[in-house]
């Protein structure tokens, strides 16, 4: 949640973010990605069209991601997104997000 505000606030707060995320990369035609909406919260899904990916490309794509965030982020002077470095495999099947951004 947004550090002062209501769920519902720190909830369309997030979902305008998410939907800007995506729009603002898509303009840039680095890669494509498509937002949509889940249980009434925003979301970014990347598919690789490619089954012989290799994980360089699946990495760019999630930095790509995560520096466009931050910027529409700070743009709104909200805090920046904390994602550290992948270390095992579990931590691969899951990324952080910073609690002070995005209501649980």
């Amino acid at each position: 949640m947004l550090a002062g505000g209501s769920i519902p606030d720190a909830e369309a707060t997030a979902n305008a973010v998410t939907k800007e995320v995506a729009e603002l990369i898509n303009e840039r035609r680095e890669i494509f990605i498509t937002s949509s909406t889940a249980a009434g919260k925003g979301i970014i899904r990347v598919v690789s069209g490619n089954p012989n990916a290799q994980e360089k490309y699946v990495r760019n794509a999630f930095e790509i991601i995560v520096k466009t965030t931050n910027e529409v982020l700070d743009s709104k002077a909200i805090a920046p997104l904390h994602c550290g470095t992948v270390k095992n495999n579990k931590q691969r099947k899951r990324m952080h997000v910073d609690k002070r951004i995005v209501a649980s």
